[in-house]
């Protein structure tokens, strides 16, 4: 995962997983950390959302 942190506000750049740790909330728990901290007061920015959110699945 590459994320941008600037003073009040974090871009995920990238994000990707080899293919055995897909569906596994590897990815997603990664995200939810950031989230975490987003809700501590730094901007959360993603441009696309992951492919499972785009997909329409939980």
């Amino acid at each position: 995962m590459y994320v941008n942190r600037q003073v009040g506000d974090i871009r995920v750049v990238d994000i990707a997983l080899l293919r055995d740790y897909r569906r596994l909330g590897v990815g997603g728990g990664l995200l939810q950390r950031l989230i975490d901290e987003a809700e501590r007061g730094i901007y959360l920015f993603m441009i696309r959302p992951p492919m499972a959110m785009a997909a329409g699945q939980p």
